[in-house]
């Protein structure tokens, strides 16, 4: 049996793992991990919670206010609520040297994908241009992604840009403003797409109808403090999924620094920091993938083959 290890628990790593296990392999993600909080009273919409919170103002906003970007010309212009905060939390070993930039680290489980607006949107050959593969040949892998996630959305005017060519379920409702927005522009239809300008409905991972053991979208409101009935995708779905196959272990706690390379230039094991003790661990196996973010995974990538 092949022993993959995958580092990282973003979409990348958790979609990988459970092809590597449907295949028959045995799979061990390693991962830092920060879990998320649980979600607060899950089928309540967001005006309620205001009045149905013991402190609402800590919740929305934070016990220091650090849910707000303040007006001033030093500070961030992404601000996120409290409670996405553990997507962007470090481990206090990770220390990077930054000039004249601002990347955005996450060790969480998930990944970004915790604090992402579930925007899901297919290439094209024009975007492949001068990879080698085109969209033909990436087809049956989205195929299997929308399947397992969930995508919604509408033939409609921006189809040509943003096909519609894997499963999907239907539209998400429209709330009054999109839906004032939407008829005033196809009112207006032609004359705009003489101007060049078109408009539809987004393409996203978040459902409009049952999947599984999620929900459909109840209209909440709650989507950027976190979707608490599951309905907006997030990898931690499908690595519940990996743990229903036998062959499938999940480290966390673990902050891999780099592989292990033999004489042969093939990589023998993973090495990472047990962040509770600070012991070093070494996972072996018979295929490595580094998925923990492109900052992340070329500072494991060439950690390794400076040592």
């Amino acid at each position: 049996m092949t022993k993959v290890v995958i580092v990282g628990s973003g979409p990348s790593a958790v979609h990988c793992a459970l092809s590597a296990l449907e295949q028959g392999a045995s799979v061990t993600v390693v991962d830092v991990g920060t879990a998320p909080p649980d979600p607060v009273q899950p089928g309540t919409p967001f005006d309620d919670l205001k009045d149905k919170l013991e402190d609402p103002v800590a919740y929305f906003l934070g016990e220091q206010g650090q849910g707000v970007v303040y007006p001033d010309g030093a500070g961030s212009y992404y601000g996120h609520p409290p409670s996405k905060q553990y997507v962007f939390d470090v481990p206090p070993s990770f220390t990077p040297r930054l000039h004249a930039m601002e990347p955005v680290f996450s060790f969480a489980r998930g990944g970004l994908a915790g604090a992402w607006t579930a925007g899901s949107y297919l290439w094209t050959d024009a975007d492949l241009q001068g990879f080698p593969f085109d969209l033909t040949s990436l087809q049956p892998f989205y195929q299997t992604i929308a399947t397992r996630i969930g995508l919604s959305g509408e033939d409609d005017d921006l189809s040509p840009y943003l096909p519609l060519t894997v499963p999907h379920q239907p539209a998400q409702e429209l709330d009054p403003h999109s839906a004032s927005l939407l008829d005033r522009y196809q009112a207006k239809r032609s004359r705009l797409h003489r101007d060049g300008f078109f408009l539809g409905r987004s393409r996203v991972a978040t459902l409009s109808r049952p999947l599984g053991d999620r929900s459909e979208c109840t209209n909440l409101g709650r989507c950027l403090w976190g979707c608490p009935i599951g309905a907006l995708y997030h990898p931690a779905v499908t690595l519940a999924d990996c743990h229903r196959h036998d062959g499938f272990r999940y480290l966390p706690g673990h902050y891999v620094t780099h592989v292990d390379i033999d004489t042969r230039g093939t990589v023998a094991a993973a090495v990472a920091t047990n962040l509770q003790d600070g012991t070093a661990t070494r996972i072996e196996g018979d295929t490595f993938v580094l998925a923990a973010g492109a900052l992340n995974s070329s500072k494991i990538y060439l950690e390794s083959w400076h040592r």
